[in-house]
């Protein structure tokens, strides 16, 4: 939807596993929005209309939140198979919304949205299998991955402009080395292609205990030779980091077909059932 690391280096020490055979590649087209605080309530309800007139023909998108980390912030995330993708599915919302608003009507509901909200930042990634780990071996597995999460965990690690080849020749060593120890779990790199340069890795969780889980593991790498060298490779490469963690939002999205084939119940729960009106009690006799 379009209107739509030294800590940060310990985090990247779970991503545990061997390359596979690689899921198709792409693009993640990403708007960030950081909601006003007062208007929370109203951009969650209104957004969840804009889901309804997508539904059919229209865009899809998987939303989530920043539950720890910069506060009042809405993610809303498309993958695309390149920049014609993203064109298209501009227009396969604006034609929905068209439809159902009309022309007058969208413009009302964008400016509402916009007004809605401090601040709004596209931003294009481009999947990078190379230097992920531990990826699901399929398209099918990668969906299931997906659709099966209800936490996203991020480290983004910007980049200073033109040494992005620098971070991922100090990268790579380490990527192999967290491969051949463990634990096993799949992270996904991405790495911008339009704003600013950085590297964001993503960490898939069905719960926040899975981070417990790792915790010991993490300690041990974290006290690896490989690890000092790859915190001094880097060093004079990054100029931020942000580390933070963000729950899925299925009611604010309207996600591929096969990401809701994977789980409906989730990611299209059924409307509650309205409660049955009480039975009149029978009339007294006097």
């Amino acid at each position: 939807m379009r209107k739509t690391i030294v800590w940060a280096v310990c985090g990247l020490a779970l991503t545990a596993g061997s390359l596979a055979a690689q899921p198709a590649a792409g693009l993640i087209d990403v708007f960030r929005v950081q909601v006003r605080p007062d208007k929370s309530m109203e951009y969650v309800n209104l957004t969840k209309k804009l889901v309804e007139i997508n539904r059919k023909k229209g865009d899809r998108w998987i939303a989530f939140s920043t539950e720890y980390g910069a506060s009042n912030i809405i993610y809303f995330a498309s993958r695309r198979s390149g920049y014609g993708d993203i064109e298209a599915g501009y227009g396969a919302m604006e034609a929905a919304m068209k439809q159902a608003l009309g022309t007058a009507g969208m413009a009302k509901m964008f400016a509402d949205l916009d007004a809605m909200s401090v601040s709004g930042v596209g931003e294009i990634r481009r999947r990078r299998w190379d230097l992920s780990v531990n990826v699901p071996p399929s398209d099918q597995e990668l969906t299931n991955l997906v659709a099966h999460s209800r936490w996203f965990r991020t480290i983004r690690i910007d980049v200073k402009p033109g040494r992005m080849p620098e971070f991922v020749d100090a990268w790579k060593p380490w990527q192999a080395e967290v491969a051949r120890l463990g634990p096993k779990m799949p992270v996904l790199i991405t790495v911008t292609e339009t704003a600013q340069p950085a590297v964001i890795a993503t960490f898939y969780l069905k719960s926040l205990k899975e981070i417990d889980e790792t915790a010991e593991a993490t300690q041990r790498l974290l006290s690896s030779d490989a690890y000092r060298s790859f915190a001094r490779s880097i060093a004079d490469l990054t100029t931020h980091v942000a580390y933070e963690l963000h729950r899925l939002r299925p009611e604010l999205s309207n996600p591929p077909d096969d990401i809701t084939a994977a789980d409906p119940d989730y990611w299209k729960p059924k409307p509650a059932a309205k409660p049955k009106p009480a039975a009149e009690k029978p009339a007294e006799n006097k």
